[in-house]
């Protein structure tokens, strides 16, 4: 399974996500490419987690770095001087910038993992503009769109269809839950639910490699970040998944006979 995954700053690809994709990586069951659109959405030295703005640039080497440790196959990140932050035609450039460095094109890949549509623990609006972007680019394709939440979303009704849990390593798959909205949608979020079904999975991976990850950061505030963002030192992602995606990670974990099942419940239980 050939996964892409963009992200808007470097750190991003270390945390969200990072160890569930990390430990599915080293094992080679998945081919994880990261483009990161970082001077797309801000100019080097905004970051107000650094510990001197003026070696910001230096995140540009860490980032490669933190890919290497996460195990994911290639990557590019975007140091460009863009004149227009933001704007959807800045963030397609320089996503098409890294699919050519990268020597791929969109269609390459099975599935497309971008930032939540509601910007992760910060509410980021960079990363919510990463999602309107993925979500339009993937909608008349047939590549699939997933991101990771840090916790499950309120608004959609979250109903179990496992009763096992699958293993491999470092990674388990713990929950499967078909979602329904079941409150007001944001409208970002509307077309990636009413495409068809909407699941999501439960995933525990790899913390210690993805703090290892993240430790590459030599110019990152570790201890502010610690202390922000819960999903520091979480190893649990909760993967929502478009119809489209869901289909292919169904697949995925049903046919790959790498994937144990160490538990399993009737539903007497």
């Amino acid at each position: 399974m050939k996964i892409l995954l963009v992200t808007a700053h470097p750190d991003d690809e270390a945390i969200w996500g990072a160890a569930s994709l990390s430990a599915l990586a080293q094992r080679g069951l998945i081919d994880v490419h990261v483009i990161c659109l970082w001077t797309a959405c801000e100019p080097m030295g905004s970051i107000s987690g650094t510990l001197d703005k003026k070696t910001d640039y230096l995140r540009e080497s860490h980032f490669y770095s933190s890919v290497k440790v996460l195990g994911f196959s290639d990557s590019f990140i975007a140091t460009e001087s863009y004149p227009e932050k933001l704007s959807t035609e800045t963030l397609g450039l320089a996503l098409k910038q890294g699919l050519k460095e990268l020597g791929k094109k969109l269609n390459d890949f099975d599935i497309i993992v971008s930032h939540s549509y509601y910007g992760d623990e910060r509410r980021h609006p960079h990363h919510i503009k990463l999602f309107n972007l993925i979500s339009e680019l993937t909608k008349s394709t047939d590549i699939g769109h997933s991101f990771f939440s840090f916790i499950p979303i309120k608004t959609l009704g979250h109903r179990p269809v496992s009763n096992s849990i699958k293993r491999a390593g470092k990674f388990q798959l713990i929950g499967e839950f078909l979602c329904h909205p079941e409150g007001e949608i944001k409208e970002n979020f509307s077309q990636f639910c009413q495409q068809g079904k909407v699941k999501m999975f439960i995933c525990q991976g790899d913390l210690e490699t993805k703090r290892k990850a993240i430790k590459e950061y030599k110019t990152i505030d570790l201890i502010k970040h610690d202390n922000d963002y819960g999903s520091f030192t979480s190893s649990t992602d909760f993967l929502y998944c478009d119809y489209k995606s869901s289909a292919i990670i169904d697949k995925f974990f049903s046919l790959d006979k790498n994937f144990q099942i160490p538990t399993y419940l009737t539903n007497e239980m």
